[in-house]
């Protein structure tokens, strides 16, 4: 890889993890290319992105962002996952994690502060984004429904008696 790619990508991967609300650091020793290529498909699917390069890149790619903190646990074969959807990523990292058992998540970055593992594994037991609107949106309209049915109730009980 010459000079100016190594740039580019450095320059690329800094853009796209500061932009990213979640970003993972993964081990993915041991998984096959099977593997590889079906956690990429899901990423894919959900939105979340996933890059493979040489940790020195990685490391001067972060360096000087909040992502900084993220620099200890740069070591071995790693990953970076990184996405807007933390639940999302978290769903797929953990479920992943359970299939392929040499994929071993490390740590992540949100909200300007590392996680655990546990705390990945917990998140991904959210709802995601997806669901808590659809959810919110249930509750409005469920609202709405039982006020237009309380304000319509004495008018139907008034048309029972007449007909009585």
């Amino acid at each position: 890889m010459q000079r100016i790619e190594k740039t580019e990508l450095v320059s690329s991967l800094k853009e796209k993890l500061t932009g990213s609300e979640f970003v993972a650091v993964v081990h993915y020793r041991g998984m096959t290319d099977k593997e590889l290529y079906g956690m990429r498909v899901q990423l894919k699917s959900k939105g979340c992105n996933m890059k493979i390069a040489k940790n020195t890149l990685v490391k001067i790619a972060i360096k000087g962002t909040e992502l900084e903190k993220l620099d200890p646990y740069i070591k071995g074969p790693i990953a970076v996952l990184y996405s807007q959807d933390v639940v999302a990523l978290s769903k797929i990292i953990s479920d992943v994690a359970k299939k392929a058992k040499s994929l071993q998540i490390i740590t992540g970055h949100f909200a300007n502060k590392l996680v655990s593992e546990t705390n990945i594994i917990e998140m991904a037991k959210l709802g995601s984004l997806d669901d808590v609107r659809a959810s919110f949106v249930g509750v409005l309209k469920g609202a709405q429904s039982n006020f237009v049915r309380i304000i319509a109730a004495p008018e139907k009980g008034l048309a029972s008696l007449k007909t009585a």
